[in-house]
Parts: C-alpha cells; structure tokens; sequence
C-alpha cells in the first residue's frame, strides 16, 4: 500500500513503451534530495495487484514526501486523464502541493525499431499501435486538448542529446539542475545492446538503422505517411534522414 503523506509535487506521466521514459524519470529523481515515491505502471492495477508497481526509491522520515510520481504506460490519453483524475488507479498517496501532467515522446523510428526488437512484431502491433502513438504526437504538438494546456511535453531524443533541454525540464518542475542520474542505465533491457553500466554506450537514438532490413518494420512507415510528417515537425530535419533511407 502506498504510505499517505503530503507531496510537495506530483507527476502525472504518460508514455509508451521503449519511449524512454525509465532513463528520463531515473533523471528526474535526481533532481530530488528528499523522499521520491515512484508508482511505475499504474495500469497494473486493472488487472494486478497494484501495490506490485510501488517503488520506494528515497524513504526519509520527512513529514512531506519531496515527489511523487505515477505513469501510465502506453495508455489512451482520455483514459489516463480520467484514470488520475478520479484515482481509478488508486493512486492516492496524500495531498499534493503542485500536480503537473508529463508526456514523454521518443521518436517513432526509433520506437517501433525498438519495439520490434524487444517483442517481436505481433506482440508490438498489440502492445502500442501507430495510432496510439501519433495521438501522443498531436498531443505533443498542441493540435488536440487531452491533457491540461500547462502539461509539461520532454522529448526523450532532445533529453538525450542537449544538456541544455535538460537545464529547461528542470526550471520547469521548480528545482536546481543536476545531472546526477543522466549515464546510470534503467528500465528493460537494451533489445539491441547487452547490459552496459554507462546509458552515453547505449545508441538509443540510431536503433532504426539496424532495422532497415526488416520488411514488418518498413511497411510501418510505408502504410503511414503521416508518421513521417509529424516526426519531422517534433524533432526536426534530422528526422529527414531516417525517412529518405526508408522510403527513398
């Protein structure tokens, strides 16, 4: 059972599978000197024993706990609004000064390639389906209103790549930068590298040129233009480059 208490804040997360969202939030409990309170898979908790998701990962005798965190992985975005909103999930974990609405977004190249890589092809088209993730990338862009207008977007690609971005998650969530977490690996296995102990070895952002060869793999994008369109216009020109070796 998770242990109520007041938070000083509350993250409400949202992601989908192989987005890397364990790398980004390990970083974010970081940014946290005092207790940390991680609920990491809410949507056990239909079908699960929910207390299975509860990680404690800084207990102190604090009287308010410094963050709580609870994701939603690889759900529709509606549902997990109204999942956290009514506690659907029995997140509760005390009051909460500040809640904030997080959406991470990895791009869908290295996504599916991950994806595949890691489950196979049908186990990933049951797992999360393009339109799933192109409903996060709208969202991401503003073009649909599922979650609060101040939701906080993090781009797992400029995460990765840009201390700077990092600097601005930060300023945004309120704290002192560090980057204390930024090269301890988290989460599942790398589907592509044996189990490294630095995260700078793994190349989390060229897992797509590995699967260029594979046919289940290039029919994604093939069948699906506007998956080129919206990565282009999240992540940017270098997204131009994995389209033309796919498609040209």
């Amino acid at each position: 059972m998770i242990t109520p208490k007041p938070n000083r804040l509350e993250l409400r997360v949202i992601a989908g599978p192989r987005s890397g969202h364990n790398a980004v939030l390990n970083w974010v409990f970081g940014l946290f000197s005092g207790e940390v309170l991680y609920y990491s898979d809410v949507s056990l908790a239909d079908s699960a024993d929910a207390s299975t998701a509860i990680l404690p990962l800084k207990t102190v005798d604090d009287l308010v706990r410094d963050l709580y965190v609870a994701c939603a992985e690889n759900v529709d975005l509606t549902v997990a609004y109204n999942g956290f909103e009514t506690n659907k999930w029995r997140t509760y974990a005390g009051i909460s000064e500040r809640v904030e609405y997080v959406l991470i977004l990895r791009d869908p190249y290295n996504t599916f390639a991950s994806m595949i890589r890691y489950f196979g092809v049908d186990r990933s088209v049951e797992l999360m389906t393009v339109e799933r993730w192109k409903q996060y990338a709208l969202q991401f862009l503003g073009l649909t209103r599922y979650l609060p207008r101040d939701t906080i977007y993090i781009s797992f690609n400029d995460w990765f790549i840009s201390k700077n971005y990092r600097r601005l998650i930060a300023h945004r969530l309120g704290v002192p930068f560090n980057d204390r977490n930024i090269h301890r690996p988290v989460g599942p296995a790398s589907a592509f590298q044996p189990t490294v102990d630095d995260a700078r070895m793994l190349n989390v952002l060229e897992r797509w040129i590995v699967m260029l060869c594979d046919r289940s793999y290039r029919d994604i994008f093939h069948s699906d233009p506007e998956l080129h369109c919206l990565a282009e216009e999240i992540y940017g020109e270098s997204m131009r480059t994995i389209k033309n070796a796919l498609c040209g």
